[in-house]
């Protein structure tokens, strides 16, 4: 018998990759921590195409499905806070177009 129900199991299987960006100075150090905690192969650029490339190929350590949580982007505001909230919308985007069809 299983001690939890079945949904919860599932959520033991996704992977949450937690960032802190109250130490990045710039977006050139936010993708640095992205890449790092995806554990994206040394050659992966910094760009949103790329990474969607990734992602969908499961190319990085950290492989779907993954929740990134970041912490510490402050008041909203600057380009560290913007970079966040694009790279939101842009996975968020990727979700509603289907791009991971395998439903992971």
């Amino acid at each position: 018998t299983l001690d939890r129900p079945p949904l919860a199991w599932v959520g033991l299987f996704r992977k949450r990759l937690e960032l802190d960006a109250s130490a990045w100075s710039s977006v050139h150090d936010a993708w640095a921590a992205l890449l790092l905690g995806l554990r994206a192969p040394p050659h992966h650029p910094p760009s949103l195409d790329k990474l969607r490339d990734s992602l969908v190929r499961d190319a990085n350590g950290v492989q779907r499905p993954v929740t990134i949580a970041i912490a510490g982007v402050g008041g909203g505001k600057g380009p560290v806070a913007a970079w966040v909230v694009r790279l939101r919308e842009f996975l968020e985007q990727l979700l509603r177009d289907g791009v991971f069809s395998d439903g992971r």
